[in-house]
């Protein structure tokens, strides 16, 4: 915005604070992480905060920079109501099966679990398909999968982080775990540097070297663009096949996200690789 100060999140906001005449009756915030204690939208007080502060190591890249904004509303109207709409709530109702990794038992009791993300577009699906076995393919920067009965959620790509699952802009998703001691210990990286390899040098930016862009990737003829888009369709395909198991078969199949709103050649090309499960693509949707 012109004239915006270029700082962080807690001074933006208090400049786009400033202007506004009175106090609003509340402020809702998203928040990425909620852990395993909240299951809806909750009402922050001292305790939510704590434990949302508990939970910044598994979001780095979100939760930090939410809770400035929750402070920074704080100390512009100190008593105005402030709620926390929880990515993570609309997965706490996965049976506990869909939620375990197959650990020592103490570490999961420590709640190292699956916990799933982009729940506030799943609930969206599930307000509008409140009905049958629904995948829900979120696609854009972020990228995750979700298997939806009767309007709760049964399972889904991401776990104990955004990490997780689909391959997405910059972010590699699911890995094998050996591969990152391999860059831990043969190759030498430091912890940190493979965090950033895999969150912002990985994906469709790391796989084409061109950009992480779907509409610059299909808009230039280079093979590993071509090459990048066809593994983001088949990631996506791979993994739905393991969440229609989960469902045990599939009645709808919807795409939300900037990629899946916009980008028809990967949805075309996802329902190709989904024929299996009955869909046909109507050729006459091009949006």
């Amino acid at each position: 915005m012109a004239g915006s100060p270029v700082c962080d999140h807690a001074a933006v906001a208090r400049w786009l604070f400033a202007p506004v005449p009175s106090a609003p009756e509340a402020v809702g915030h998203r928040i990425v992480h909620g852990g395993l204690r909240h299951a809806a939208p909750v009402h922050l007080d001292a305790d939510v905060m704590e434990a949302l502060e508990e939970l910044v190591p598994l979001a780095p890249a979100y939760q930090p920079q939410a809770l400035a904004c929750i402070r920074a509303v704080a100390e512009t109207w100190p008593h105005l109501p402030q709620v926390a709409c929880l990515d993570t709530a609309f997965h706490r109702t996965q049976g506990r099966l869909a939620q375990l990794y197959p650990l020592p038992r103490a570490l999961i009791d420590e709640g190292l679990v699956r916990f799933g993300f982009h729940g506030l577009s799943y609930a969206h699906v599930a307000r509008t398909y409140p009905h049958g076995r629904v995948l829900a393919a979120r696609l854009g920067h972020g990228a995750s999968l979700c298997a939806i009965r009767d309007g709760r959620s049964v399972a889904t790509t991401m776990g104990l982080t955004t990490l997780d699952g689909l391959m997405m802009d910059t972010r590699s998703g699911a890995v094998d775990p050996g591969l990152v001691l391999h860059l831990i210990r043969d190759r030498g990286l430091t912890p940190d540097a493979v965090a950033e390899l895999r969150n912002e040098r990985s994906g469709l930016l790391g796989v084409s070297g061109i950009s992480d862009d779907v509409r610059d990737l299909e808009g230039t003829g280079a093979p590993q663009a071509r090459e990048a888009l066809d593994l983001f369709s088949y990631r996506v395909v791979r993994e739905a096949g393991l969440l229609i198991a989960a469902l045990g078969g599939l009645d709808t199949l919807v795409f939300t996200g900037g990629v899946g709103e916009h980008a028809a050649n990967v949805r075309a090309s996802i329902c190709r690789g989904l024929a299996f499960a009955g869909f046909v693509l109507d050729a006459t949707v091009t949006g």
